[in-house]
């Protein structure tokens, strides 16, 4: 896979993690995702890797683009910290620090706690007096190389018009909403139980989503990028017809999407779902956060 990757896109060295997955849609032995950024914007590269195609982060404009880090010394939360270490000093690098992250994706070993995780980057970004505590995403890996428990990529801004903000309704504190200017970084989101029909529980996940959304000021309409984990690929199809009814009808664009079948959801979810909203409101003030939603404290 590296040599065909280095040959399309390795020359350009762009930040990358690798996750496996247990299943993908089609039986596809591989789905790439990413992110591209209009010519125009200065791109910095932070410690490139010409062997390997890729960049320990890739600064494109106003937005950093952070590769997987991680450890295979230690237990879980030594792990994570030590990722988190790696991915400071990269900020670093680049002229930021942690308070600048919009958002976490932690890639976890089916077999941890990923509520170590969780804590271990709340705390620390805390530590660091960041004055939110970005979105975090949680994967479940299928497999991580030898040793490694955790990788952690992430996204940071250096935009200073940022807030963290959680809505009534949605996951928990952890799966906070980051808002960007413009653009808003939704952390994975489930349903507040799990439903005897998947249908049932796509459902109430996507009303909370679009609830979620509507309270940083946007709507579906302008979600930009959908990424949907699964606990069995043979619920694609009855996801495809409830997602239909929010992102394929009633005028709403659909958005660029990946789907995949990850090892297992929290609290035996069957479904969860992230997001980024590419929207146009302006930052949410002080006076705005209000019953709906509540700035993340402590």
């Amino acid at each position: 896979m590296s040599d065909v990757y280095k040959r399309y896109i390795g020359r350009y060295a762009p930040s990358r993690s690798d996750v496996v997955v247990r299943k993908l849609p089609i039986n596809a032995k591989i789905e790439v995702e990413s992110f591209a950024v209009k010519t125009g914007f200065p791109r910095l590269q932070v410690a490139a890797d010409a062997l390997h195609g890729t960049s320990s982060a890739v600064v494109a404009g106003p937005t950093i683009f952070l590769s997987s880090a991680s450890s295979s010394e230690g237990a879980l939360a030594a792990q994570a910290n030590a990722a988190l270490a790696q991915l400071e000093a990269t900020l670093k690098a680049a002229g930021k620090s942690l308070a600048s992250v919009s958002k976490f994706d932690a890639y976890v070993s089916a077999s941890e706690d990923p509520g170590v995780v969780v804590k271990a980057i709340t705390e620390l970004v805390k530590a660091r007096g960041a004055p939110r505590v970005p979105a975090i995403s949680v994967v479940f890996s299928a497999s991580l190389p030898d040793g490694i428990l955790v990788e952690i990529a992430g996204l940071a801004s250096s935009s200073a018009q940022t807030r963290a903000i959680q809505v009534d309704g949605s996951s928990d504190a952890s799966d906070a909403t980051t808002h960007v200017d413009g653009t808003v970084f939704v952390g994975g989101q489930y349903a507040s139980k799990v439903h005897a029909s998947i249908s049932d529980e796509t459902e109430e996940l996507l009303q909370t989503l679009s609830k979620v959304i509507e309270t940083s000021g946007n709507s579906l309409a302008d979600v930009a990028k959908v990424n949907i984990f699964m606990d069995s690929m043979g619920d694609y199809g009855d996801i495809n017809k409830v997602y239909a009814k929010y992102f394929a009808s009633n005028g709403v664009e659909p958005p660029a999407r990946a789907a995949v079948e990850v090892h297992h959801l929290p609290e035996g979810r069957r479904i969860a779902i992230e997001c980024i909203v590419a929207g146009t409101a302006p930052a949410i003030s002080d006076s705005e956060v209000g019953t709906h939603q509540k700035e993340l404290r402590n």
